[in-house]
């Protein structure tokens, strides 16, 4: 299920949240938590079967009334999973991109993320020239970035390490629901993707969970795990 997140009035944009930090001690104090006690919540670990390998847009074209009167959900299609690029706002540039345990020293990583600045300057440099010389106005330009909008975090964020699906909707779209307040859209079943769970230091039930996961969903092979960080 992808989540609301504030947007303009005619769009709304919905993420799904993820990280690299799988078994995070800072995680599991901050989300997922049982009757508001930190470390009690799990950690779901999918495959890649669950994200699609290709880019596809994620800001829809303006629609007509007519366009939804005769939009069909898809509920099984995929999305492609993008790392989140952390910047300081003082120094500028990007300071950090989500990376895998290990990845942040290796070669591929460091390609990405000296990629990812030369884009950004190029990406300054384009506004600031549609700004003087094409005299866009500023909402237009903020429209167009509506994408890198929810790939970008502050760099106190670091150590989230995360990613994110995202769709932005227009109001309008029959794919919105709305249920107990909280608007979203859903997106595929999770179950055949999972390929652990880590419950949190302090979270109950590991055991008898991982012997129902053993007797009535063998077929899955879902690992399970209880972390070991140490927590007070």
């Amino acid at each position: 299920m992808l989540i609301e997140r504030p947007q303009e009035e005619t769009y709304r944009a919905f993420a799904g949240c993820f990280t690299f930090n799988l078994e995070s001690l800072n995680q599991f104090r901050l989300y997922g938590k049982e009757e508001n006690k930190e470390a009690t919540g799990v950690s779901i670990v999918v495959k890649e079967s669950f994200f699609s390998k290709e880019i596809k847009g994620i800001t829809p074209a303006p629609l007509t009334q007519k366009d939804t009167d005769i939009i069909e959900i898809d509920s099984i299609e995929k999305h492609p999973l993008f790392r989140c690029i952390y910047i300081d706002p003082q120094k500028g540039g990007a300071i950090f991109i989500g990376y895998k345990e290990g990845e942040e020293d290796s070669r591929d990583y460091g390609y990405i993320f000296a990629n990812v600045n030369v884009k950004m300057d190029d990406l300054k440099n384009e506004i600031e020239e549609g700004l003087e010389k094409y005299k866009l106005d500023s909402k237009v330009i903020s429209e167009l970035l509506v994408n890198l909008r929810y790939l970008t975090k502050h760099i106190a964020f670091k150590e989230e390490r995360e990613c994110r699906i995202i769709q932005i909707k227009q109001l309008g779209d029959k794919n919105i629901k709305i249920s107990d307040g909280y608007m979203y859209i859903e997106y595929m079943e999770i179950q055949k993707h999972i390929e652990k769970i880590w419950f949190a230091p302090k979270a109950t039930g590991f055991e008898l969970y991982k012997d129902m996961l053993k007797h009535k969903h063998q077929d899955l092979n879902i690992e399970c795990e209880q972390s070991q960080s140490p927590f007070a």
